[in-house]
């Protein structure tokens, strides 16, 4: 992918904030570097059956996948290989015999989020690493794929994502399927030394402390 198709989808996807922001984050980084990310959770959750294009792939089918599908995406191999063993299924969209776009789920073990730990809690399942292939984005790829994480989370789960406030795409893609900011986390790194870390609640205090359960101390 060319450097200048990078800086297209960054702008569809992030806007021209992304970019202002950035040049102002830039000039200021030798004295504060502000990072921050919203925690979004859907409280009372029920699945549905997924469609026929979706694959659903774990440890156990990953082999057979592989000898199935031969030319793949160099980080969707990698991924599947380094998450898969690591607690983690994923959720793929395949259109005429290929991957059109993959996401997926944690459901246990330790998950680094902008330089945090994260252990997952036994009741949450987290969402992440969703991509779309150039050839197949704009054709709402992306939400089909956030319905089939969804709908692939049991009932007695709590379906979790993390979300950069800039990735606008992403928090209103998710909002459709019932997802609701519970938390803003922020991390303020003075003159590359010391740190101030801020966890707001923003929504129900029960949830939210099954939430934070998950964070570990550096």
């Amino acid at each position: 992918m060319s450097h200048k198709s990078k800086i297209y989808n960054k702008y569809k996807q992030f806007g021209l904030s992304y970019f202002a922001k950035g040049f102002f984050k830039r000039v200021l980084s030798p004295i504060v570097k502000l990072s921050s990310f919203y925690i979004m959770a859907i409280k009372d959750h029920t699945p549905k059956e997924n469609d026929e294009e979706i694959l659903i792939i774990d440890t156990e089918k990953v082999d057979d996948f592989f000898k199935n599908y031969h030319e793949l995406n160099q980080d969707l191999e990698r991924q599947l290989k380094t998450f898969l063993p690591s607690g983690s299924i994923a959720v793929l969209v395949v259109k005429n015999k290929s991957v059109a776009a993959w996401g997926f789920i944690q459901q246990s073990g330790m998950s680094k989020y902008a330089g945090y730990d994260y252990e997952i809690p036994k009741s949450i399942h987290l969402l992440k690493n969703l991509y779309v292939e150039p050839n197949y984005r704009g054709q709402s790829i992306g939400q089909k794929i956030n319905l089939a994480r969804i709908n692939a989370i049991p009932k007695d789960m709590i379906p979790l994502g993390f979300v950069i406030p800039s990735n606008t795409y992403a928090l209103r893609n998710l909002k459709m399927y019932g997802f609701e900011k519970q938390m803003v986390v922020k991390d303020y790194l003075w003159f590359n030394t010391y740190h101030k870390r801020s966890f707001k609640v923003l929504g129900q205090k029960e949830l939210v402390n099954i939430i934070l359960s998950g964070f570990k101390d550096d």
